[in-house]
């Protein structure tokens, strides 16, 4: 059995990964995330966002970055709510490397 499975958030994956593979961790694209945070936020905001979420992935405890992540997260949350709550919602898959 895979220990992780690496995939693109398209609907659905989760929960077929989660069926076949109940014991793996499933891992979102970090690629695609930073894509889909270039596409939905300004430019200036995109990349400060986008640094910041790179430091947080370098650290070595998934407790740590997911808080993190969510404080990050909490920065943009008025601006860019539908957004900010999809990434939210998936925030444990964006760390799951760490584990």
């Amino acid at each position: 059995n895979p220990l992780m499975v690496i995939s693109d958030d398209f609907a659905g994956l989760k929960e077929a990964i989660s069926t076949l593979y109940p014991k793996a961790f499933h891992q979102l694209c970090f690629i695609h995330r930073q894509r889909n945070v270039r596409r939905n936020m300004s430019g200036e905001e995109g990349q400060i966002f986008n640094g910041k979420l790179q430091q947080i992935k370098l650290g070595e405890d998934a407790e740590i970055a997911i808080q993190q992540f969510e404080n990050l997260c909490s920065e943009y949350e008025e601006k860019y709510p539908f957004f900010i709550k999809g990434l939210k919602t998936d925030k444990e898959n964006y760390f799951a490397f760490m584990h």
